[in-house]
């Protein structure tokens, strides 16, 4: 390495990576509660994987559809579980859809508190889940099943007559909505976080640590 850096080709340009690097792991690493939704929803993606491999081959392939898919994906898995670790990567990108902090409000266990609007959309998905498990008899696996399904694929396995296919639309839609908001509300944010969610999903190979059923930690 020469003693002036300006003689090393290419060394400013990997110092730029380096530092931009850096930064992204201070957010996500350094802030205990981001980086748990940030494992939380990687979790829940590895598992939509399962259920419809055809997103797998979205994330290898880097295929146009994927970056559609991804948010849609975030949101419904905040909208089935708003209390979980997730809501708090949601938060990241959409603060101003959550309550503001005060510490005379502030929930125990130090998660994030949904606005009235995403509460409404979480309400919508009980809602959706308890049309599936009441009209096809499934259980609440196999209703999450057949969401993550729609998400990925963009049609419902439902046939019009089935009492539960509007309901399932009409999340949907609103899950539509939300996504482009999430892309939306601040691009740089959301390129970021999907950047990392991308690198997270496929960058680990194996076995998780603990076996299949260990979380997912980065």
């Amino acid at each position: 390495v020469d003693p002036h850096l300006c003689n090393n080709a290419g060394l400013a340009s990997r110092l730029e990576v380096w530092e931009a690097t850096w930064e992204v792991g201070s957010r996500y690493l350094q802030r205990v509660p981001l980086l748990d939704g940030l494992c939380d929803v990687v979790d829940g993606l590895r598992a939509a994987i399962a259920v419809a491999p055809s997103l797998g081959g979205m994330f290898e392939d880097m295929d146009v559809d994927l970056f559609w898919t991804l948010p849609r994906l975030v949101m419904l898995l905040f909208a089935a579980a708003p209390g979980a670790a997730r809501a708090e990567l949601v938060r990241h990108v959409l603060p101003h859809r959550f309550a503001a902090r005060q510490a005379e409000h502030a929930r125990a266990d130090g998660g994030a508190t949904a606005g009235q609007e995403l509460e409404s959309l979480a309400a919508q998905c009980s809602a959706a889940f308890a049309a599936l498990q009441l009209v096809h008899g499934v259980g609440e696996g196999a209703a999450w099943e057949l969401l993550v399904r729609r998400a990925v694929r963009g049609a419902t396995e439902l046939g019009p007559a089935q009492g539960s296919a509007q309901v399932v639309e009409d999340l949907m839609r609103d899950v539509e909505r939300w996504s482009l908001e999430l892309q939306r509300h601040c691009p740089q944010d959301w390129n970021e976080c999907s950047a990392v969610l991308v690198q997270c999903v496929t960058g680990r190979s194996g076995q998780r640590p603990g076996g299949a059923n260990a979380h997912f930690r980065v």
